[in-house]
């Protein structure tokens, strides 16, 4: 399956870190996830200023990025253009810290 990961902790949290590891021998996986923690965000997104997009390397993963913004932005980015050729199955966001 194709499993678009993404979360409110972080591209470098230990949850998602987890969660991929679990889910890598199993499914596809793409990763879209703020640059630092933005925890009780997950609903804002950024309006005043331009969104910062890195590609970010990760074991099992098939692409990853790092986004300056919200996990709002993260999830809108990665499913209308950093992925939008890929079919998903299933968008999971966590694992919490």
């Amino acid at each position: 399956m194709n499993l678009l990961i993404i979360n409110d902790d972080g591209i470098d949290a230990p949850g998602i870190r987890t969660l991929i590891e679990v889910l890598a021998p199993h499914h596809k996986l793409y990763v879209c996830a703020p640059h630092e923690g933005m925890s009780a965000m997950g609903h804002a997104i950024t309006l005043k200023h331009a969104l910062h997009v890195e590609p970010e390397e990760i074991p099992g993963v098939i692409k990853a990025y790092r986004v300056w913004g919200t996990p709002a932005d993260c999830a809108k980015l990665a499913l209308l253009y950093l992925f939008q050729e890929v079919p998903f199955d299933i968008v999971l966001s966590g694992i919490n810290n």
